[in-house]
């Protein structure tokens, strides 16, 4: 979506520079901008110009940044993840990364006009040629002829497995007039009802309840890996393998201490052989790229010609490769020297000049450096500088807000307030009218601002930018006010110790089964059933029982929470000593949940002090809190709000490990009763602590004129007394203590939160 003020930004020399360069595949050096300086000037180029991008940084951690960034400026960008560790040839990976690539990587062959962001790493992994891709791509629509048997073979061709009850992406199963696909491409699976050999509806679904979520009128269907091999490949690749570990074999005869080589050197030969034959190989393909029949790309070679590389700190990026090679080839030599790899697969690993090699041929290229250095790969054939910093935080003080844009605007300044929704806008635009501040609402104003003019929009930017040479300003909530940008609902998950990959896991540890209880996790066996060998997790029990669990049901164990001092006991796999365990559990959250029941319907009865809304000290408060709040305390802290600003008692219980946050919480909840003129009382087990709690909300308090004290042996009987007496009079807002705050001589005048 274009933004208002990216009208601004294209009439400026600067970006009409930039395009320029671009359009002739000059190499742009841009300086002086902050990073969200660049991933604006990155969405007005995708957006305007109809180009795709893809700003390419050291790691992955850098790129997650960058898209969290990108992702509250524009829809359109995304974030493409590397893969896993290639030297092992596992078939146990978690699969979540490479469905998460093959959805983006899908919409930059569809040559969407996106912004993606990928490290080097990611941008490298190899992948079969666009054109193969999009051969093997189609979208299932309404009233489409619609073939079973090809469909079925069309999906095998591409990696998926035909289930017989879908679980996870890359699945399939057909029961009659009923096939149900789960493709990588969206978060949940496809039900597809036929009618002879046309389709009546398709229906999205719950793969855990399989209830339909929604009639849709088509789905997209993409492959399930980046390189697929037909049987006859496959096989040339085994038979390559082959030749290469018999060929090592050979050259280590005569060693004296060869045996565990050559044993490990079967092992491998025997993995991969499997692998090939069942199709596991396209989990962890780089680790047979080495010996593929078939040219292989990168992410580069999937887009659009015009597309626009941006390399964010091209000597970073360079370093970040060079010392991921020598991780490599350390790792690698000790490998070799113990049989676990074979001489080719020393070619996995792509060093830079290869992994850039196809920028330098095809794409345009921009290069980002926040001062002038020597790029030492490229070199640029102009230098532009887009002057930007960050914009002030104003920490929901109106006052100085409404001088600074009536002084932006005297200056001829174009000002953009960018707000989360149209309700605050109404709020803040209502609250510099009366600071003597007229700032318009341009929702759907489809010109942009002039010189000295000032405007709302909404959106979700999370950094406001001050362009001074370009006399723009863009002004954002968390600027203004700041509130935390709403961040996407995670998917609710089962609060307990979940298990990714095998590698969550060592042996020993203890684990629980949905179904069979508590075990003692061994190891990963191989097992072949019907013909094809596949991974297991060998669980013991008492008794001497085992359990073998595939790796593709890691989602029924997860592993044992209890205290670390104590041993679980361990449950027996046959009788009923599990199944009564959870009788019992149940029975007793039973008899819980009628006593709470009670108590809350008589609570829900009771009358309540209902809070205000959050005022602007309270916005302020939590802004100056100097730490980045954990999602947990953001739902944490809203939940703690609603209560209090309900009109019945709360009573809640916060609970969390030491570290995490909860401290913080309970202040924001301390705060808010004494805006509203009530007293806070925190009771503490121990003397020292609530020294350290007072001290802290000393601390933290410091700016605003509430009153605070402690009541502990700490303080002298005459000091104790004097205490007393205030909070009768109402004189203390918030006082810490022990026990001694709930004897019968402590009387408050007006207490609203214990």
């Amino acid at each position: 979506m274009e933004k208002l003020y990216f009208k601004n930004i294209i009439k400026t020399e600067e970006y009409q520079d930039i395009v320029q360069s671009i359009n002739s595949r000059q190499t742009v050096l841009l300086h002086d901008c902050t990073e969200e300086a660049l991933l604006l000037i990155a969405s007005v180029i995708s957006t305007v110009e109809n180009r795709q991008m893809i700003i390419l940084t050291a790691d992955d951690v850098k790129a997650y940044k960058l898209y969290h960034t990108a992702s509250l400026l524009t829809e359109n960008a995304y974030h493409l993840r590397s893969k896993q560790s290639t030297l092992y040839g596992v078939d146990a990976l978690s699969r979540e990364n490479m469905n998460s690539r093959l959805a983006v990587l899908d919409r930059i062959v569809n040559e969407e006009n996106i912004i993606v962001i990928a490290s080097i790493e990611a941008y490298t992994n190899i992948l079969m040629d666009k054109k193969s891709y999009q051969k093997l791509a189609f979208d299932v629509d309404v009233d489409m002829a619609f073939d079973i048997q090809d469909i079925s073979r069309k999906l095998t061709e591409m990696g998926y497995s035909n289930v017989s009850f879908i679980e996870g992406k890359g699945q399939y199963t057909i029961r009659g007039g009923i096939v149900d696909i789960f493709s990588p491409y969206h978060e949940n699976p496809c039900r597809i009802e036929l009618f002879d050999n046309e389709i009546d509806s398709l229906r999205i679904f719950d793969p855990k309840t399989q209830r339909s979520i929604e009639n849709v009128k088509n789905y997209r269907v993409i492959p399930c890996c980046e390189i697929l091999l037909s049987p006859d490949q496959a096989e040339a690749v085994r038979i390559k393998m082959e030749d290469s570990i018999e060929s090592r074999l050979t050259s280590i005869a005569k060693l004296d201490d060869k045996r565990t080589m050559e044993e490990n050197l079967r092992k491998l030969g025997e993995k991969a052989g499997e692998a090939l034959r069942n199709g596991d190989y396209m989990y962890n393909i780089e680790f047979f790229s080495p010996y593929l029949p078939i040219k292989t790309y990168n992410a580069g070679d999937y887009l659009k010609s015009n597309a626009v590389v941006v390399l964010y700190e091209s000597n970073a990026i360079r370093e970040s490769r060079k010392g991921s090679y020598d991780d490599f080839i350390m790792k690698f030599t000790e490998l070799y020297g113990s049989g676990q790899v074979i001489s080719e697969q020393e070619q996995i690993f792509k060093d830079y000049d290869q992994s850039v090699s196809n920028i330098k041929t095809r794409l345009s290229l921009l290069l980002y450096n926040n001062s002038l250095k020597n790029n030492i790969n490229f070199h640029p054939d102009k230098l532009i500088s887009i002057r930007s910093r960050e914009a002030n935080q104003y920490y929901a003080k109106i006052l100085d807000l409404a001088r600074d844009i009536n002084r932006f605007k005297y200056n001829g300044y174009k000002v953009y307030l960018e707000l989360g929704s149209v309700e605050t806008a109404n709020r803040i635009q209502e609250s510099l009218k009366e600071a003597n501040c007229d700032v318009a609402l341009a929702f759907q104003s489809k010109s942009e601002l002039l010189s000295g003019q000032a405007a709302i929009i909404t959106g979700h930017a999370e950094k406001g930018i001050d362009f001074p040479d370009l006399k723009l300003i863009l002004l954002t909530e968390k600027d203004i006010i700041g509130s935390k940008i709403r961040r996407k609902k995670a998917s609710k998950k089962h609060k307990a110790s979940k298990i990714d990959t095998f590698t969550d896991l060592k042996p020993g540890d203890y684990v629980v089964h949905e179904h069979h209880g508590i075990g003692i996790y061994k190891s990963i066996e191989k097992i072949e059933v019907k013909g094809i060998q596949k991974d297991y997790l060998a669980i013991h029990y008492r008794g001497g029982d085992k359990l073998f669990v595939p790796v593709d049901q890691m989602d029924l164990i997860q592993k044992y929470i209890g205290s670390e001092s104590i041993r679980p006991k361990i449950n027996k796999m046959t009788g009923p000593e599990w199944f009564k365990a959870k009788a019992r559990a149940q029975r007793a959250i039973d008899d819980m949940a009628e006593e709470l029941i009670e108590l809350y319907s008589k609570r829900q009865n009771s009358k309540g002090f209902s809070f205000s809304q959050d005022n602007e000290w309270q916005r302020g408060f939590e802004n100056a809190f100097p730490y980045q709040e954990t999602e947990d305390q953001l739902r944490c802290i809203d939940e703690i709000k609603e209560d209090m600003m309900r009109p019945v008692p709360m009573d809640r219980l916060l609970c969390g490990d030491v570290g995490f946050g909860k401290t913080e919480v309970a202040l924001r909840a301390i705060f808010k009763a004494v805006m509203d003129g009530k007293q806070a009382v925190i009771l503490v087990p121990t003397t020292i602590l609530a020294q350290q709690h007072f001290n802290n909300m000393v601390e933290r308090f410091k700016q605003y004129p509430v009153k605070i004290e402690m009541l502990s042996r700490f303080r002298t009987p005459a000091r104790q007394k004097n205490i007393i007496e205030n909070l009768n009079k109402g004189l203390i807002d918030v006082v810490v203590g022990t026990h001694k705050l709930l004897s019968k001589e402590v009387k408050y005048k007006n207490l609203g939160l214990l």
